[in-house]
């Protein structure tokens, strides 16, 4: 197959814990794309360049 990986190809455990990050509601409401963001990145899971993933990011990984 050729193209990009998905996040699900290149990192299943990192998906894994941003659904499971999106699932549990703080005050019953879900955390924003930005705080998944960070727990990711506290998590050591970051995008190219070390850098943070983007909200847009955390989207398509949940939506997968």
């Amino acid at each position: 197959m050729r193209g990009r990986k998905t996040y699900v190809e290149r990192s299943p455990q990192m998906v894994t814990l941003a659904k499971r990050l999106h699932r549990y509601t703080i005050d019953k409401r879900h955390q924003s794309l930005r705080d998944i963001a960070a727990e990711l990145e506290a998590a050591g899971y970051t995008a190219a360049g070390g850098k943070r993933h983007t909200a847009a990011a955390i989207s398509r990984m949940i939506s997968a």
